[in-house]
């Protein structure tokens, strides 16, 4: 199966891009005092550019098969990668707590620079009308999710933050310590 080209990494068919996050507290409270902690290993923070869920989109419009148009979206994003750049995400000052089961992350929302040509090149590919995800960067996890279940619990945020009916169900949160947050990453 084709990947795509680096620094861009795929997961569970998503291709992220790294981000590098600035020097933030180690840890952050929830207003109910639930504890959430730094996400890490520092690779594991990304942006999600493509959710697989674009490529279930395109295969069920057009009825391809999802895994040949899987590989023909990471061809396609290799190609647009060659001559155009992402650069760092820009943070909107808008926070988000999502709410998985019993478990919470917190997610930082931003926007991409060029993401919007990036669509506009797969609608134009495969004769499909998708629009832009909202992207988010997430920055907490509870621990225990953290030491047990972060990769599963990605899949999960990615494949929610996707359609934007349950980013509505996320609750936004904004107080002193998302200011901060605010303040650091774009700083870095």
């Amino acid at each position: 199966m084709p990947g795509v080209i680096e620094p861009y990494q795929t997961k569970w068919g998503h291709i992220d891009m790294p981000v590098r996050v600035p020097r933030i507290p180690p840890t952050f409270t929830l207003p109910d005092g639930t504890r959430l902690v730094k996400k890490h290993p520092p690779e594991n923070i990304v942006v999600t550019l493509v959710c697989s869920e674009v490529a279930k989109c395109i295969s069920e419009q057009t009825h391809h098969s999802f895994t040949d148009v899987q590989n023909e979206l990471f061809e396609l994003f290799n190609s647009f990668t060659i001559c155009t750049h992402f650069g760092k995400p820009v943070y909107t000052n808008e926070f988000r707590v999502l709410h998985w089961g019993e478990h919470y992350s917190l997610l930082a929302m931003c926007t991409v620079n060029n993401l919007r040509s990036l669509f506009s090149k797969i609608n134009e590919h495969f004769s499909v009308i998708l629009s832009v995800p909202p992207t988010h960067v997430e920055l907490y996890v509870q621990e225990d999710i953290l030491l047990e279940t972060t990769t599963a619990f990605d899949r999960v945020t990615c494949t929610e933050i996707w359609n934007s009916d349950e980013l509505q169900k996320t609750a936004r949160i904004k107080n002193e310590q998302t200011e901060e947050l605010y303040q650091l990453l774009n700083q870095g």
